[in-house]
């Protein structure tokens, strides 16, 4: 699903996350607020117990590469 060949923008996100959620049910998405352009942030979660991660991508504007990679973790 995830093309990591391709750079990476919010509508290309949004389609990889919708066809995840399908492909595997587990995987749960949030949204937990927005930019002051309106983009979201989103949370998606899998996996159970004890021990929690979190990974954190696209932390500036320009970093698209993290949110390619993190993608393909999810995947």
């Amino acid at each position: 699903i995830v093309d990591s060949s391709v750079k990476y923008n919010s509508k290309l996100l949004k389609d990889n996350i919708n066809s995840l959620i399908i492909r595997y049910p587990f995987i749960k998405v949030i949204t937990i607020g927005y930019s002051v352009l309106g983009a979201l942030f989103i949370v998606s979660r899998f996996g159970t117990g004890p021990k929690e991660v979190f990974y954190c991508g696209t932390t500036h504007a320009n970093e698209w590469i993290t949110s390619t990679l993190l993608m393909t973790f999810l995947e």
